[in-house]
């Protein structure tokens, strides 16, 4: 889970963003993630939300139009 902009450069390409929450600043690393799961978002929000059980590399499914984030591991 990412918890700082400062952590931003521990994020591969093709990966699932956790975070409990997002800014404007964080824009270049969503050119290059699959998806992002946050705590923190509304219905406007492009990201799923809840990362209470995720753990750093777990593999998760993420279907944004419904919010729903399924654990694979």
């Amino acid at each position: 889970m990412i918890s700082s902009p400062s952590q931003l450069y521990q994020v591969q390409a093709g990966e699932v963003l956790v975070c409990q929450i997002t800014a404007p600043s964080w824009a270049p690393v969503f050119t290059k993630i699959a998806g992002a799961v946050s705590d923190i978002g509304g219905i406007m929000a492009h990201a799923a939300i809840g990362t209470t059980t995720i753990k750093t590399g777990q593999r998760v499914r993420v279907d944004g139009s419904k919010g729903i984030v399924t654990l694979l591991d």
